[in-house]
């Protein structure tokens, strides 16, 4: 696994794509935290109902 940290590192997207097409990476931003990470503070999605069904979902199943 490759770190690549942002704040020290200087790749474009282009680059990081490159990089992750090799191998594993984990992005840490300026602050050292992990890129994507959601922080307790982040909202989320609670999983039901959030997202509409896709067309004909459960629709004439058997």
């Amino acid at each position: 696994m490759k770190t690549i940290d942002l704040d020290t590192t200087t790749l474009d997207l282009n680059g990081v794509i490159g990089v992750a097409r090799q191998q594993p990476v984990l992005l840490l931003t300026a602050d050292g935290q992990e890129f994507g990470h959601s922080s307790p503070n982040t909202t989320r999605p609670s999983g039901k109902g959030d997202r509409p069904k896709p067309p004909g979902f459960g629709v004439g199943a058997g």
